[in-house]
């Protein structure tokens, strides 16, 4: 009888993505801790600051229902890739900015969202990509891992690293950044694995229509309303 207790193995392509959004994780991480110390050095508008923390939470907000129809219909892998590759380019054209003496506050607004976009995509993108990767009686082991270590490198230690990153030099941050998107870019591009979705799926419908479906499942779920 086949092993189903926690001693079962992960395949190795599901270490590889549990990688890659780990890195992108610390790398978000980062940026949000580093983001406001870096507006507080811009201005001193209190408002101009808080604004940053609203410009990157909004898009989860107001795009994961579409964004989650949209990853249902299209490669997750290289959805993912070109996610993580527009966050590294944001966040390195910004730490050049930085570094340049050229930074704005206004960059802060435009870059927390444009990460805050990317990271909706990528993460969406990444949890249906499990399923593709692991047997169904391993997902809860799978999905369990996968969200522990995105809390701990988002929450626990992208915050301390920034702040280091930060008293060190104000660029450093966003040049982890940058490498750290790239680097998980990297190894979501070498997964081998399917994860287009089926054409029936692709073809069956409006997106709008699975738009509606979804937030009449969201607003039947007692617990999640």
């Amino acid at each position: 009888m086949k092993s189903t207790d926690v001693t079962a193995r992960l395949p190795p392509a599901y270490w590889r993505l549990w990688t890659a959004s780990t890195i992108s994780n610390l790398g978000d991480g980062v940026f949000l801790v580093a983001l406001p110390l870096l507006a507080s050095r811009l201005t001193r508008s209190e408002l101009s600051i808080a604004f940053i923390g609203v410009a990157a939470a909004l898009p989860w907000l107001l795009l994961s229902l579409p964004i989650g129809a949209v990853v249902d219909r299209i490669d997750r892998r290289l959805l993912m890739v070109r996610s993580d590759m527009f966050r590294a380019a944001t966040v390195g054209a910004l730490a050049i900015a930085v570094a340049t003496d050229h930074a704005q506050v206004w960059m802060l607004w435009i870059a927390a969202g444009c990460l805050g976009v990317a990271e909706v995509f990528f993460d969406n993108a990444s949890q249906a990509m499990v399923p593709s990767i692991v047997p169904v009686e391993l997902l809860e082991k799978a999905n369990g891992r996968r969200f522990a270590a995105e809390i701990a490198a988002n929450s626990f230690v992208g915050a301390p690293i920034g702040s280091v990153l930060f008293v060190a030099a104000m660029w450093l941050p966003f040049g982890f950044d940058a490498i750290s998107f790239a680097l998980a870019a990297i190894l979501v591009y070498t997964l081998r694995v399917t994860t287009t979705p089926p054409a029936t799926i692709i073809e069956r419908r409006p997106l709008r229509t699975d738009i509606a479906e979804g937030l009449r499942w969201l607003w039947g779920h007692r617990g999640l309303r």
